[in-house]
């Protein structure tokens, strides 16, 4: 039986079809996911059950101010509230625009604040981690699926180059050239739809890679086509891009 050539992991990886999407998926979800954390900064696992467990305390605007920081000018609204125990804590947030319109001095408002370190606190008109935790949860969880997609990919590559390298060949019948429409209007993709019966006498189906309708004439013009299947686990197969007939 002659050696069958491996594709390279990179042209492996590319005609999942799946790992350029999920790159651009993972890149774009970690620069979101990024720039959540950073202008919002989520409480530490400890501080969320401090919070859990803070009680409430009641807050008073002092006053409200647009100052220069190190990343622009920001809607400050400085406020004050007494602890439980006695203790009288002044802070300045920043407000989002709806809190900033309506905040004057003397209005009221419920305060969170932990109570190891009552500096650390949250008014919750400011719509703060406690209104826009979805935005740093959903964008952490898309970048746990890029992750996943990308892992996914390269391990799909990996066994098939695998199989490439130290599978058994089999003679693989076509069954059909699927075909679909990249984009309305745009040329067809096609895809070699094949069958094979393992060294176990089980049939197994199996679809190649899209390629292009020149590539696919190639695979019209032969009653047997080349397959290889992990001899444990022939559930694991590939087409091998040679489309000579199986010797």
């Amino acid at each position: 039986m002659a050696k069958t050539l491996s594709p390279s992991l990179g042209k492996l990886l590319h005609r999942s079809g799946l790992f350029v999407p999920a790159l651009m998926w993972l890149l774009m979800s970690a620069s979101v996911c990024a720039t959540t954390i950073f202008n919002n900064p989520p409480p530490s696992l400890d501080e969320y059950i401090e919070i859990l467990k803070a009680g409430e305390a009641q807050g008073t605007v002092i006053r409200k101010a647009v100052e220069e920081g190190p990343r622009g000018a920001r809607q400050m609204v400085y406020y004050r509230f007494r602890t439980a125990d006695g203790r009288e804590i002044e802070k300045g947030a920043w407000a989002a625009r709806e809190w900033w319109d309506r905040a004057e001095p003397g209005q009221t408002f419920t305060v969170y604040y932990l109570k190891s370190d009552p500096q650390k606190n949250r008014p919750m008109s400011t719509a703060g981690w406690e209104n826009s935790w979805p935005l740093p949860v959903f964008s952490a969880l898309a970048l746990a699926c890029g992750i996943v997609a990308l892992l996914w990919s390269v391990h799909r590559a990996l066994w098939q180059r695998r199989v490439y390298e130290r599978g058994s060949e089999a003679r693989g019948e076509l069954v059909e050239l699927s075909s679909r429409n990249d984009e309305p209007g745009g040329s067809a993709g096609f895809r070699v739809v094949y069958r094979f019966r393992d060294s176990g006498g089980a049939v197994r189906r199996g679809k190649g890679w899209w390629m292009t309708e020149e590539e696919a004439k190639r695979w019209r013009n032969f009653a047997g086509i080349r397959v290889r299947y992990d001899r444990y686990n022939s559930a694991h197969h590939v087409l091998v891009d040679d489309p000579r007939p199986f010797a």
